[in-house]
């Protein structure tokens, strides 16, 4: 077995080495005419068997599936193009690239075809949606905001990184791989950006001012003896008056004050004269009319 770094050598010398035999690549001077078509496209169908044989066991199968099936739809384009040289060229360099590494003793097939298939900008629109559905599940996993920006710039910084063979490409309809990954994987953060920006936004709009107090047309007699009255039947169960006290002198203005102490509502809780438990009785009697007539 051939190490790949002496493949620039073979690619010179327009020859490929692999599994013990030798591909020599077409003559790229000139039209090819319909017979030489054919003939490449029976030698590369024959190539790309050869691989999928070596390489289905051992690779994971949704990527085994984008990778032959994009291979297979560009020897169709192949046969219908009338001057398919490029396609020839690269198909061919990819295939022998995939069958050499397909009998390298690698535990992770997996990872090493997808560098190939980086570094020859294997851009068909079947691996990019593959690709892209593998970090979509991923960011899914994800439970916050910040899990998920913080895969996608690692998505990202990996694109970056990646190191691709030049003007070469699956396809001259898309950009290169790396730029269309990386586009989506941009615009993919700007969206979790807006949206963490958003959520901030509604999260501070949402917040009830610290200032915020319930206005009652009640005097705070009339309040306590209301309050007395709930805790009594059980229907206010905080059984910490002074506690109590705390909080609803600091939640609520009274009819005559806005600042309710805490001493002034226990000594009205506990001191209920006749005249104020008749108001709140009145006052009781107003809701149960209104609640019988609606």
């Amino acid at each position: 077995m051939l190490s790949t770094h002496f493949f620039p050598l073979y690619r010179k010398f327009k020859v490929r080495i692999f599994a013990g035999s030798v591909i020599r690549y077409p003559n790229q001077c000139g039209m090819r005419d319909g017979k030489n078509v054919a003939t490449d496209v029976k030698r590369l169908k024959g190539m790309l068997n050869q691989l999928a044989k070596q390489i289905e066991a051992r690779l994971d199968k949704p990527l085994f599936i984008t990778t032959t099936g994009a291979l297979q739809k560009l020897l169709i384009k192949i046969s219908a193009d009338t001057d398919p040289t490029s396609k020839v060229d690269y198909a061919e360099t990819l295939i022998a690239e995939l069958l050499a590494v397909a009998t390298e003793p690698i535990t992770d097939l997996s990872e090493r075809v997808e560098e190939i298939l980086w570094e020859y900008n294997f851009n068909s629109r079947q691996y990019f949606l593959f690709y892209i559905k593998r970090i979509a599940e991923k960011i899914q996993a994800e439970e916050t905001i910040g899990g998920k920006f913080e895969l996608l710039a690692f998505e990202l910084k990996k694109v970056n990184q990646q190191v691709m063979e030049r003007n070469m490409g699956y396809t001259t309809t898309y950009s290169s791989l790396s730029d269309v990954v990386g586009n989506w994987l941009s615009e993919e953060m700007a969206f979790l950006r807006t949206k963490q920006q958003l959520t901030i936004t509604f999260s501070q709009s949402d917040k009830v001012s610290q200032d915020f107090k319930i206005a009652l047309d009640l005097s705070v007699a009339q309040f306590s003896c209301l309050v007395r009255g709930l805790m009594e039947k059980k229907y206010i169960l905080n059984s910490n008056l002074t506690e109590l006290a705390g909080f609803l002198s600091n939640s609520v203005i009274t009819k005559r004050s806005e600042n309710i102490s805490v001493g002034s509502f226990r000594k009205k809780y506990y001191n209920l004269e006749e005249g104020t438990k008749k108001s709140v009785i009145d006052m009781l009697n107003k809701v149960i009319d209104w609640l019988l007539r609606n």
